[in-house]
C-alpha cells in the first residue's frame, strides 16, 4: 500500500482495502472542492475548516461520505470517484446546509439528503454538460441547497433571508488590514468560512498539492476582491472573503485544472477571477429578493464562458 504523491494507492481487495481506498476518496474529495485530487491536501482542508468551526467540519466530512458512497452505489466513473469529483458537491450542500437553513428541523438529516441528492443532479447535469464539453463543477450542490431553501421557506421553517442586490458605489479607504483579509477570507470562503487561520491552511494545502496552485488561488482572490472593490462592495463584504472566493476558484480552475499550465492561461484565468466579481454583481441583482445567495454560481458562469470560448479558438 504505496503512499503516493496524491494519496494512497490501495490496489488490494480485502475489505480492509476497500475501505482504505474509500477513506482516500472522501479526502481527495474533500480537496475537490478547492479542485484539487490530493487526500494530503483534503485533510489539510479539513482541519482548515475545523480551526473556523467543528459543526462545519463535520457537516462538510459527512456530506462527502455520504455523496462519495451513494455514487459508488451509482456505478459511476471509476476514476472520477477515487479522485473525489462525486463527494466534494455533497460535502459543500451539507455544509450550506447547516450554514444558511440552520433553524430547520432535523437540519442533520436534511443535510445528508442535500448531500445525497447532489449525486442524480449531478448525472443528469453530465448527461446534460458532457456533449458540450462543460463540467457540472459545483452547481449540483448550488441546486440542492437552493431547495432546502425553498423547502425551508414554503414549509414556513425559516424566513427567506434577505440578500439585497449589490449596487455601484464608490471604492471604500483601503487599509492594510482589509486588504489582508479580503484575500486570507477570500480564500478561506471557498469552504464557506471567514477566518484567517482557515485561509492559511487552505493554502498551506495548495501549497502541499501543487505550488501553482497556491499561487493562482492567491491571485485569484486579489484579483476578485480588486473588481469588487472598484465596483464599491461593502468593507464588510470584503474583509470576509465574500468578493474573493469565486475568483480563488476560478484561477484554480482555468489555471490549473481545465487548460493547459502556460504562462498566456494563468493570466487568462486572473482576469476570469475578477471578472467573477462583475458576474457576481449581476447575479445579486437578479437574485434579489428570492431569498437565494449566489454562492458559488459566478464561478460555474465565469469558467463555462471561458472554456467555450478556449474551444472556438
Amino acid at each position: 500500500m504505496p503512499f503516493t504523491r496524491t494519496g494512497l494507492d490501495v490496489t488490494g481487495h480485502t475489505r480492509l482495502h476497500a475501505l482504505l481506498r474509500g477513506a482516500d476518496a472522501v479526502l481527495r474529495g474533500i480537496a475537490q472542492v478547492a479542485l484539487q485530487a490530493n487526500s494530503y491536501a483534503g485533510a489539510v482542508f479539513l482541519l482548515g475548516v475545523a480551526w473556523c468551526s467543528t459543526a462545519m467540519a463535520a457537516a462538510l466530512l459527512w456530506g462527502v461520505v455520504v455523496s462519495t458512497t451513494a455514487a459508488a452505489w451509482a456505478g459511476v466513473d471509476r476514476g472520477a470517484w477515487r479522485n473525489g469529483l462525486w463527494g466534494f458537491n455533497g460535502g459543500l450542500a451539507a455544509l450550506t446546509t447547516l450554514l444558511f437553513a440552520p433553524a430547520i428541523p432535523s437540519v442533520w438529516l436534511v443535510a445528508s439528503l442535500a448531500a445525497l441528492g447532489t449525486v442524480p443532479v449531478g448525472l443528469l447535469l453530465q448527461r446534460m454538460l458532457a456533449p458540450r464539453g462543460l463540467p457540472a463543477l459545483s452547481l449540483p450542490f448550488i441546486t440542492m441547497l437552493w431547495c432546502v431553501l425553498g423547502l425551508a421557506a414554503a414549509m414556513g421553517w425559516q424566513a427567506p433571508t434577505a440578500h439585497p442586490a449589490a449596487t455601484l458605489a464608490a471604492p471604500t479607504a483601503l487599509s492594510a488590514e482589509l486588504a489582508a483579509g479580503a484575500v486570507l477570507n477570500g480564500v478561506a470562503q471557498v469552504f464557506f468560512q471567514s477566518h484567517w487561520g482557515t485561509g492559511a491552511l487552505v493554502l498551506a494545502g495548495l501549497l502541499l498539492s501543487a505550488p501553482r496552485a497556491c499561487a493562482l488561488a492567491l491571485a485569484g482572490a486579489v484579483a476578485g476582491s480588486a473588481v469588487a472593490w472598484a465596483l464599491g462592495a461593502t468593507p464588510q463584504a470584503l474583509g470576509s472573503g465574500l468578493a474573493g472566493f469565486n475568483g480563488a476558484l476560478a484561477a484554480l480552475a482555468l489555471g490549473h485544472v481545465f487548460l493547459p499550465a502556460t504562462a498566456r492561461n494563468a493570466a487568462l484565468a486572473v482576469l476570469a477571477a475578477g471578472a467573477t466579481s462583475v458576474v457576481q454583481w449581476g447575479l445579486s441583482v437578479a437574485l434579489a429578493g428570492t431569498g437565494l445567495p449566489t454562492l458559488t454560481l459566478p464561478f460555474v458562469v465565469v469558467v463555462w464562458v471561458a472554456l467555450a470560448a478556449a474551444a472556438r479558438r
